[in-house]
């Protein structure tokens, strides 16, 4: 090892950046075999390690809110820390994804309006994930239960449904049986799925433009 290679900067601070990588691992394995408050614990440690990369802190902040969402007493404890955590360092795919967590913790928190109107800006940020499109198909899903007349709902949500599978969703096969159920009970199921799904854009679900997540998360 050369002496300009040993005296680098960078080098300094290799051993943190391995150590916030697998805390974070650490976390999302403890929080998975629902660990949640050990997952919380690991993770604010890593917060106090020095210049952490930035894909380490997006990581720990996914986790924390997923912590979050399985407990319901703090949901808003979720939604307060993407309101307060400064999103715009992270690439827009990375965006998307914190977004749909707190659309999700807005969903759970039977706050539909706010939930979809994050939704409808997130989702034209990374169209290709698959998590988000089957987040706002279960809301137009749980929605056209509501409606008297569920056919325009049912639409948006196979439209969604079938957006998430084609973007190798690791929820496929429940996507697809539920999709199957859609055409299979409500008036669609005289008409082709072809005709009332065409296209399989965003536009035909809601138009992107209608709000961002910036200025949802400024107004919560």
């Amino acid at each position: 090892m050369s002496y300009r290679t040993a005296t680098d900067p960078a080098w300094k601070f290799l051993g943190f950046h391995e150590i916030a990588w697998s805390r974070a691992k650490y976390a999302a394995v403890a929080r998975y075999h629902g660990q949640e408050a050990l997952c919380l614990s690991v993770l604010k440690t890593i917060f106090d390690l020095p210049d952490a990369r930035i894909t380490t802190m997006f990581t720990a902040l996914t986790e924390k809110v997923a912590c979050y969402l399985g407990m319901p007493q703090y949901y808003q404890h979720g939604i307060d820390l993407i309101n307060n955590s400064q999103i715009t360092i992270f690439e827009p795919r990375h965006q998307a994804e914190i977004y749909i967590l707190k659309a999700l913790l807005y969903l759970r928190s039977g706050r539909h309006e706010e939930a979809h109107s994050i939704m409808q800006g997130a989702i034209p940020m990374n169209p290709n994930l698959g998590e988000g499109w089957r987040t706002w198909g279960r809301f137009y899903d749980a929605r056209s239960a509501l409606d008297q007349d569920p056919s325009q709902s049912t639409r948006h949500a196979l439209t969604a449904y079938l957006q998430s599978v084609k973007c190798n969703n690791f929820y496929t096969r429940p996507i697809l049986a539920r999709v199957f159920w859609l055409v299979g009970e409500h008036s669609l199921r005289q008409s082709s799925l072809v005709e009332n799904v065409s296209g399989l854009s965003p536009e035909n679900v809601a138009s992107p433009r209608a709000s961002t997540p910036a200025a949802s998360a400024s107004a919560s």
